[in-house]
């Protein structure tokens, strides 16, 4: 009788223990597929490269170039990127995109937001985008003193 209870308690240990396992996988990953050879096409990479093109409001081509994750740490990002082609070089914002970014992730939603020049508060372009299937999809946003509210759409891809 006293093996009958034990067994009967380490079951429902063991079922007890996958279902928790199974709570922490699935409340991790909220929306995305959280498959383990999927989940780096939906979160930035330490280390990865990402080519990003951005567009103006009729869809005009202004800037494209690279992204380099140098650091992660949770959700704080931070690296380089590079300005590779200028399609419209005298466009609002670009001259103040000097080569080095910080950013967060958002898991709610899965968005990542960049800023081009953190060490000015007043004179940023914002890149605001998700990463689904390794694609960047998403917009930018200038805003200054001078001029708020430029905005535009942003695409581009994770660099094998």
């Amino acid at each position: 009788m006293i093996i009958l209870m034990k067994n009967i308690f380490m079951q429902k240990i063991i079922l007890l223990s996958f279902s928790i396992i199974f709570l922490f996988a699935y409340s991790g990953c909220k929306n995305v597929d959280c498959s383990l050879d999927k989940i780096d096409q939906y979160y930035l990479k330490e280390g990865a490269a990402y080519y990003f093109k951005m567009f103006d409001e009729n869809y005009k081509p202004v800037a494209d170039g690279k992204i380099f994750v140098k650091y992660k740490q949770k959700l704080h990002i931070s690296g380089t990127y590079s300005l590779d082609s200028l399609f419209q070089p005298n466009y609002p914002g670009l001259s103040s995109m000097l080569g080095e970014f910080t950013g967060a992730e958002n898991t709610d939603d899965n968005t990542v937001v960049l800023n081009t020049n953190p060490k000015n508060t007043n004179n940023n372009v914002m890149l605001e985008f998700k990463l689904e299937a390794n694609k960047i999809i998403g917009k930018w946003y200038y805003s200054s003193s001078n001029a708020n509210g430029m905005e535009g759409i942003l695409s581009g891809m994770k660099l094998k």
